[in-house]
């Protein structure tokens, strides 16, 4: 199910696929991770991707790790914000940063 979505403005094309992650908070105040949820990617791209999440308090700049299984991790940004509403989930796109990238199969 897993499909290339073309869109003239991206710079490049997004593939629909679930990947299970854990979103941590970026700090470099405390050694300490602070899990923010477990989820999954919607679709992704080489440059970033978009997830599920309903978390309080992100704004685009916000910085993230994102967590795979095998505790590969991805630094990431918040580029937007889509809050949960009344018929929907929550969503956020995401750029990953120092030239890191999601390892998925398509």
């Amino acid at each position: 199910m897993r499909e290339a979505i073309n869109e003239d403005r991206r710079r490049s094309g997004r593939t629909n696929v679930e990947i299970p992650l854990t979103i941590l908070l970026d700090s470099v105040e405390s050694s300490a991770e602070r899990v923010l949820c477990e989820t999954t990617t919607i679709d992704c791209s080489e440059q970033g991707a978009r997830l599920l999440a309903n978390i309080t308090g992100l704004k685009p700049g916000s910085t993230l790790i994102l967590r795979l299984k095998g505790n590969e991790v991805v630094p990431s940004r918040v580029v937007w914000v889509n809050p949960p509403g009344p018929n929907r989930v929550g969503e956020v796109g995401i750029q990953f940063l120092q030239g890191s990238h999601l390892r998925y199969q398509v």
